[in-house]
């Protein structure tokens, strides 16, 4: 009996350290083995996004010049001045026909506006002395009057010549003893004559009508009015100032059109990127006006959000340092008239998002493990091309480009790497949509191996 215990104590010391020894084959590659950073499946919001950064601009700058001569008699409105572009001439009953038919239409319109007749809404923003152009009117309607009565002289002389030219052929009728040829002839031809200085008394009436015309525009020139509905951004002339309007026209305001309704973002966007933002503008034309796929946000207020629209995409690109980048216009409102021209604008387009959707890191994406690590049916992933991108050919390239929805991860399954491969569909800059792949909501992914771990 007491041999048979001893065999039984020998018997479980020998099993006992059997099972250690099997404990420690298994423990030991384990801990010898490398250490992996792992994150979960999720399920989530997947948003692709374009970023970049432009400048806020008025929807649209007009440029005030002068047409006339002369020095600035006054100044009506200084910067930030609202103005108004009241009403055209054409749209408006033109009142005191008098008036016009003495002086000429541009003179009326002149008289009348200064009156507050012609363009009741219109802000006026500065005026010409008008003592040289109102001079030049005077003197065109005097040679004008001038004209007028020479032409009335020469129509009598016609009506004289004519007369004369008909008791010529009746004398002649009658008896050609009673004229001689040559008198005849005179009559005759001095009619002609009379005709011809007529007509040429009709066109220099035309042409000092037109002359008077002329100055009188230029006289309603000197009156300069505001040609938009706007905010005066920049004044760039002052009282006793002279404007030369000779070879070019000066500029003297500048107008931004509608600042308190409507404003502009101009981004650069990277030609790379450029497919995207297409893709989002025609998104946002699928849902409808009130879809806005741009927010921005400017220094001026950090903790503001503007949102707006991708209203245009133009193809003047601009290529700096072998960079090529295309502006997109952005539309948005101007609440409270805080956004001002030339604020700088980061933007940032909302491409697609999709919502409770199931999502893989991205960092998982990019692990790649060695071929010790990974299982030995699943180390042809590993393999890749030797050639680099640049020798690649432009099948090559596209081939890669649409398979770069299809990509690997990898999750342990024992001492090894299991690759799992998934189809994606939306990407940003923290998770992919997780089309096709066995994975499930909570499970682990490695991410990268874990030095810290020893």
């Amino acid at each position: 009996m007491r041999q048979l215990t001893i065999w039984l104590l020998i018997l479980a010391v020998v099993a006992g350290l059997a099972s250690a020894t099997v404990a420690a084959i298994v423990y030991w590659p384990r801990r010898a083995g490398p250490k992996y950073t792992t994150a979960k499946v999720t399920l989530g919001r997947v948003e692709t996004v374009v970023n970049s950064t432009g400048k806020v601009k008025a929807v649209k700058s007009v440029s005030v010049g002068a047409f006339t001569s002369g020095p600035i008699d006054k100044v009506y409105v200084d910067f930030n001045s609202e103005v108004r572009k009241g009403l055209d001439s054409g749209d408006y009953p033109l009142m005191g026909t008098a008036i016009a038919g003495l002086c000429g239409l541009p003179l009326a319109q002149s008289h009348l506006s200064s009156a507050g007749l012609l363009f009741p809404d219109k802000t006026l923003l500065a005026e010409i002395d008008p003592r040289l152009a109102l001079t030049k009117v005077k003197q065109d309607r005097a040679f004008l009057e001038t004209q007028i009565a020479d032409q009335a002289r020469l129509q009598a002389q016609l009506d004289e010549a004519r007369n004369n030219a008909k008791r010529a052929d009746a004398l002649q009728n009658i008896n050609d003893s009673y004229i001689s040829r040559a008198e005849w002839d005179e009559k005759h031809f001095s009619f002609v004559r009379s005709l011809a200085q007529l007509k040429l008394a009709k066109a220099s009436v035309d042409q000092a009508r037109a002359s008077l015309e002329n100055s009188e525009a230029n006289l309603a020139y000197t009156k300069i009015w505001s040609t938009e509905n706007g905010i005066v951004v920049e004044r760039k002339v002052d009282p006793g100032q002279t404007v030369a309007a000779s070879f070019q026209t000066p500029e003297l305001f500048i107008i931004a059109a509608d600042m308190d309704k409507q404003m502009h973002v101009y981004g650069s966007v990277d030609e790379a990127d450029i497919g995207l933002i297409t893709s989002a503008q025609a998104r946002q034309q699928k849902l409808g006006k009130s879809a806005g796929l741009a927010s921005f946000t400017v220094d001026a207020y950090p903790g503001e959000l503007f949102q707006g629209k991708i209203f245009q995409i133009r193809n003047n690109s601009t290529t700096e340092q072998n960079v090529v980048t295309y502006p997109v216009v952005v539309e948005t409102t101007n609440p409270g008239g805080k956004l001002r021209p030339n604020m700088t604008a980061t933007i940032t387009f909302n491409i697609d998002a999709k919502d409770n959707v199931l999502r893989v890191p991205v960092a998982a994406l990019r692990f790649i493990p060695t071929s010790a690590q990974a299982r030995p049916e699943d180390r042809h992933y590993l393999e890749v091309p030797l050639a680099g991108s640049a020798k690649r050919s432009v099948t090559e390239k596209v081939d890669l480009a649409r398979q770069r929805q299809h990509r690997i991860v990898w999750v342990e399954d024992g001492p090894y790497l299991r690759a799992v491969p998934v189809t994606l569909g939306l990407i940003d800059r923290q998770f992919a949509e997780l089309i096709e792949g066995d994975l499930t909501d909570g499970q682990s992914v490695v991410t990268n191996i874990d030095t810290t771990a020893r």
